[in-house]
């Protein structure tokens, strides 16, 4: 439709439209939509006015960015779930606000709840935090394609769910994956998690255990994900609610063991279990996270014929450029289909040429023979 031939109130969506894809927020007055609305004579006046702006240029990284993930992904409706009809049709079912709010807590929109122990000190601003359902370019706490890989997993069950969280911290996916089973009736639930610090294994049962999932006798592992059965390194951490980011050290442990020095004692020897084990039991995985601090491609690679027979969706984080490109080529090579991407945000400090990553990025993959 031609700016020309629209009606009024179709030229005032238009304006509200550019004020969010562009710059990420709605007009400042109905005064400033009625200028626009004036002075344009085109649609691609009104883009250019934008992507001219002071403001769009000023912030072009961050909305840019938006922008295209939601053209790519979602439709252009910013209230509507990442993941499209699939998603949103299930999220009236699931929807469940807390009976109580409790402010040593903080609740997902189903009512998945999570201590605010668990987190940083500086994550103050959690506390009896109810958020509402994801939808694009929403911040919530955790990603939109994460939402988008569980809820599109949990519209998809049936009779059974099987959910597996690696690197699980205090297992956020297998607690929201339990609770919205319960909300759909589904009984047959299958909770997998591996973690290899022990401070964050009894985050993980003690939230699972504030989310009554406990009865579901979930099959929780104290070890390393790794890329073959053995043993490997992890950081012994003090603090564990302030730290989020260690990674495992493969191969390193009969060397470490022999010749085990004094600034060594702050890694931990653990078993290392593989994919091919840690699934064993399993015929058919529904949704798999994984999130182990940059060995995603390293023990994914290993993994990869198991992978492909027997789990149906995987969603996992990606911690630099490079583990991006391994993944796109692990998983398309395999004939996947990637349903939803975040790339990975890269900033530039003072340091002449020193360019890190300041964001983690996530990738969605469906296996079409499941």
């Amino acid at each position: 439709m031609q700016y020309s031939s629209m009606d009024a109130q179709q030229r005032r969506d238009a304006i509200f439209w550019a004020y969010r894809l562009f710059l990420g927020r709605e007009p400042e007055s109905e005064e400033v939509v009625a200028i626009h609305a004036a002075q344009h004579r085109s649609l691609q006046d009104l883009q250019a006015c934008f992507l001219l702006s002071a403001e769009f240029v000023n912030q072009s990284d961050h909305h840019l960015g938006e922008f295209l993930r939601t053209r790519l992904y979602d439709s252009v409706d910013p209230r509507r779930p990442p993941g499209g009809a699939v998603v949103e049709g299930i999220i009236p079912r699931l929807r469940q606000a807390p009976d109580v709010v409790d402010e040593r807590f903080f609740y997902d929109f189903m009512g998945t709840k999570a201590r605010l122990s668990f987190q940083p000190a500086n994550h103050g601003y959690l506390a009896g935090r109810v958020e509402a359902p994801p939808t694009a370019g929403a911040h919530l706490f955790h990603d939109n394609e994460e939402w988008f890989a569980l809820l599109r997993t949990l519209a998809e069950a049936r009779d059974s769910l099987v959910v597996v969280e690696l690197g699980a911290g205090w297992g956020p996916w297998i607690a929201a994956a339990g609770v919205g089973a319960r909300r759909l009736g589904i009984t047959n639930v299958k909770l997998v998690a591996a973690e290899a610090d022990p401070g964050h294994l009894a985050f993980l049962r003690q939230n699972l255990a504030d989310n009554d999932l406990l009865q579901l006798m979930p099959d929780i592992r104290h070890a390393i994900v790794g890329p073959r059965d053995g043993t490997a390194l992890f950081p012994r951490l003090d603090q564990p609610s302030e730290h989020w980011g260690a990674a495992a050290h493969y191969d390193a442990a009969p060397w470490w063991r022999r010749w085990r020095r004094p600034r060594d004692e702050h890694m931990v020897a653990l078993p290392s279990l593989s994919l091919p084990s840690l699934l064993r039991d399993h015929a058919v995985v529904d949704l798999m996270h994984v999130d182990i601090q940059g060995a995603e491609g390293e023990v994914l690679s290993a993994a990869a014929p198991t992978i492909d027979a027997k789990v149906r969706r995987l969603a996992v984080g990606t911690h630099s450029r490079g583990m991006e490109e391994v993944l796109l080529s692990l998983f398309g090579g395999l004939g996947w289909t990637l349903e939803n991407e975040a790339a990975c945000e890269m900033k530039q400090f003072d340091t002449p040429g020193m360019v890190l990553n300041a964001r983690d990025g996530v990738q969605v993959w469906r296996n079409p023979k499941l």
